[in-house]
């Protein structure tokens, strides 16, 4: 089985088809309380409940897979679409720090089309 990490996961909606499609989710983050209730009850298992930008990457299991749905609105075309003017576009970079310590093989992520 192929392990993956999961990044602003939410209640674990990406998480739940990664593992019926035969991944193992090992590590997973999410920064809302309410969601990581949910996730729990969805994904038995472990998820740090904390903002990503206090979690030192080297305490992530590194993994050849790497996937997130970071928040969109500060790209959205639903939005102000400030992008990385908005603190919550920078979260971007997040992702690219653990990346860069992780390097995966593979990176997914879920966002919005006015992210390019």
């Amino acid at each position: 089985m192929t392990s993956a990490v999961s990044l602003f996961s939410g209640i674990g909606g990406i998480d739940i088809a990664f593992k019926q499609a035969g991944f193992d989710v090992i590590w997973a983050n999410e920064i809302d309380r309410f969601a990581c209730v949910t996730y729990r009850n969805n994904l038995p298992g472990y998820i740090a409940e904390a903002d990503i930008k206090s979690i030192d990457e080297k305490t992530i299991p590194k993994t050849d897979v790497l996937f997130g749905g970071f928040p969109c609105q500060s790209f959205s075309v639903m939005g102000y679409q400030r992008g990385f003017k908005d603190p919550r576009g920078n979260l971007f970079f997040e992702i690219a720090r653990i990346a860069d310590y992780m390097k995966p093989k593979v990176i997914l992520l879920e966002n919005v089309k006015n992210l390019i």
